[in-house]
């Protein structure tokens, strides 16, 4: 169940960058301008997310997600140049593959510190005294 969910998710998020790649730029969704850093971080992060979801739909294969991302990044780059408004450039292909990478090879790491937080006890979560069946101390000054 979990792996199907996983797969759905990745299959969206990768329906959504297409849009966002290929849609004409006046429709193109954005975060909050065009400057050189706002758009290399929607690649990288962007990316980066397809790559984490991919690898917990299909952990067993790393190298095989990295190359998937990789020539998704690289087909839809490609695919920009016969839009009207849009370019392909090999600078943002690079930024997408490296977002992909980084999204692959942190996905074990997100995983432990999801189980982490996990097992913590409920009392973590809460401020000191709260939680164990008592009433939060009152602060005196």
């Amino acid at each position: 169940m979990r792996r199907a969910f996983l797969r759905l998710a990745a299959a969206f998020w990768l329906a959504f960058i297409c849009y966002a790649t290929l849609s004409p730029l006046a429709s193109r969704p954005g975060l909050l301008g065009d400057t050189a850093l706002v758009v290399f971080l929607e690649h990288v992060c962007a990316y980066a997310l397809l790559g984490v979801l991919l690898r917990f739909a299909i952990c067993s294969r790393p190298v095989l997600i990295i190359a998937l991302v990789a020539s998704i990044a690289c087909a839809l780059e490609c695919l920009q140049a016969f839009t009207a408004d849009r370019h392909a450039r090999l600078l943002d292909a690079a930024e997408k593959v490296a977002g992909g990478w980084l999204g692959v090879v942190a996905a074990p790491m997100v995983a432990a510190i999801a189980s982490h937080l996990s097992k913590m006890r409920p009392e973590a979560w809460t401020r000191r005294g709260e939680g164990k069946g008592r009433e939060p101390q009152p602060h005196s000054h």
